[in-house]
């Protein structure tokens, strides 16, 4: 038997439930800072762009993707990875040795396709008509869907890389091919998209789907991570590049999620080596990954690396070079000059970072990777910085002896005006705002109001926490408690959110909005009171069963 309620009238159901969600901690514009952090985390994820489709996505269902719609769970890399991957990519060894760019071989294998079946002259990853792979769609196998980068679907649908950085990063530098629109099938992990932000992060934190820790070993907040794949976005872990170097060779790569990380993080607590400027020349970035590979092999299999995990679950070989002389095996595959036809990884990587010093650029920096048109000059900046610090900024211009402005973007900021020399040349020192928003701005140069060079991404940060003792363990447990109470000012970074952050900031505004949110929680209070009230007093009433019930 059912009975009859009165309704409510939809006004009193909307004021009803924004005054339950404000109370209850579901809004953002009161309420407790972890309250805050959740609803923006969860208002900017549930309105990215594309997001919705992957709601009803399950573990291991293959998605597509486009690279830049996808959100890192990292805040660095190894750039040097990188730069082995688009020395192979752009170099043109490959294509001079007749075979096809190693590029399609990747993204084929990213894609759960196996290696590339043919190529298609004038072929980019951006028009897959172009290319065939050697496993069609639809016929994948254990073996080809084991080789897929993963993702997690968090809050709202928004995707969440937890494995592939390296690679889809090396895509979105593609500029030609596509860059940050080409598109890739990931292999989802899990569907966290029921969750709060709070609860999504300490999911995360606990399955050891995030790394949640600064190239200088400093822990992060979720709201520090990058909201997007490409190298300008992420800071350079030198660890983190070494150790890829060492793979098959003192450990083999396995299904850990941030595998590296933790050996890298190992080496710089534990090992102890000092790898300053390693990756300088063959001989010393050879001799390096040797002695490092060296120290792994000599570790037990039950010796603790770091995060939980020992040798043996970190891949760690029985053996040096899996038993092989130094002139055979992986390590000697990586000594391989560029000179011969078949280069080792690290001749890749010494040669892309060469061509970048030749461009002005250099590779230690941070710097954007820029693809340089006809028309249009160079600016090289930090990729990360922080309010209120002094940067180096630097390039080139199609305009001799002109005045440019440097500005910082979304709504413009003049930070310096420089001459260009005679070759249109400039570099200058720039103090970022201590007003500005956190989040990612662009900085271009301009002359007359019209771009000369091309916009580089910076993102800045809160300044990082220092790791001397209570600020690094202050951090630790809130991220271990789901505490996102120090991820406020940069909440949207880990909501999805993908636009230009503000450069300023409105008090006034701020104060409107609050107290906006007051009236709503009392008129939505008072609402409830006496809808609860009505509803009382209606029961109390004898109430006539439903018709045909």
């Amino acid at each position: 038997m059912f009975q009859r309620r009165r309704p409510t009238t939809i006004a009193h159901r909307a004021l009803a439930a924004a005054a339950i969600a404000l109370l209850t901690g579901g809004g953002a514009l009161l309420g407790p800072v972890a309250a805050q952090a959740d609803a923006l985390a969860e208002t900017g994820a549930s309105t990215g762009e594309g997001s919705v489709q992957y709601l009803a996505a399950q573990a291991d269902d293959l998605v597509d993707v486009r690279i830049s719609d996808v959100h890192p769970t990292q805040p660095s890399l190894g750039y040097d990875e990188v730069y082995y991957k688009l020395g192979r990519y752009t170099l043109g060894k490959d294509e001079d040795s007749g075979k096809s760019n190693k590029k399609f071989d990747d993204w084929c294998e990213t894609n759960g396709q196996g290696e590339a079946a043919s190529v298609s002259e004038g072929a980019t990853l951006a028009d897959t008509s172009s290319f065939s792979c050697e496993i069609a769609i639809g016929e994948e196998t254990e073996d080809s869907i084991a080789e897929m980068k993963t993702v997690v679907i968090g809050p709202g649908g928004t995707l969440y890389l937890t494995d592939g950085h390296h690679t889809l990063t090396s895509f979105a530098e593609l500029t030609s091919d596509g860059g940050e629109d080409i598109h890739v099938r990931l292999k989802v992990l899990a569907n966290l998209s029921d969750l709060s932000s709070r609860e999504f992060w300490q999911t995360m934190v606990d399955n050891k789907w995030t790394w949640l820790k600064d190239a200088s070993g400093n822990t992060i907040t979720p709201a520090q991570l990058p909201t997007s794949v490409g190298l300008s976005n992420f800071q350079n872990d030198e660890y983190r590049s070494l150790l890829y170097f060492g793979r098959d060779i003192g450990y083999e790569a396995g299904s850990i999620p941030f595998q590296e990380f933790y050996w890298g993080d190992w080496l710089a607590n534990t090992a102890q080596v000092d790898i300053d400027d390693w990756d300088s020349d063959a001989e010393t970035a050879l001799a390096t990954v040797e002695s490092v590979t060296e120290k792994q092999v000599a570790l037990a299999g039950d010796e603790p690396v770091s995060g939980g995990f020992t040798a043996s679950a970190l891949g760690v070989l029985s053996k040096w070079n899996n038993g092989k002389n130094a002139t055979k095996g992986e390590f000697g595959d990586l000594a391989a000059p560029y000179s011969e036809s078949k280069p080792g990884k690290i001749a890749y990587m010494l040669q892309y970072r060469a061509a970048l010093q030749a461009k002005g650029i250099n590779p230690d920096s941070g710097a954007a990777l820029i693809t340089v048109d006809a028309s249009r000059g160079t600016l090289v900046a930090p990729a990360q910085s922080s309010p209120g610090a002094t940067v180096t900024v630097s390039g080139t211009t199609n305009t001799p002896e002109a005045v440019a402005d440097i500005e910082l973007h979304s709504d413009p900021i003049v930070l310096a005006t420089v001459v260009t020399d005679d070759h249109g040349a400039f570099s200058t020192q720039i103090t970022l705002p201590n007003t500005v928003a956190l989040g990612t701005h662009e900085l271009v140069a301009t002359v007359a109001g019209q771009a000369v060079t091309q916009t580089v991404r910076v993102a800045l940060t809160d300044p990082p926490t220092s790791s001397d003792g209570t600020s690094s363990d202050q951090d630790s447990a809130a991220v271990a408690a789901g505490d996102e109470t120090t991820a406020v000012a940069g909440a949207a970074a880990a909501s999805g959110e993908q636009r230009l952050a503000a450069t300023g900031t409105d008090a006034d505004a701020i104060s409107i909005v609050l107290a906006l949110g007051m009236l709503v929680v009392t008129l939505g209070v008072a609402l409830v009171v006496a809808a609860r009230c009505e509803q009382t007093a209606q029961e109390s009433h004898d109430v006539a069963p439903v018709s045909g019930a």
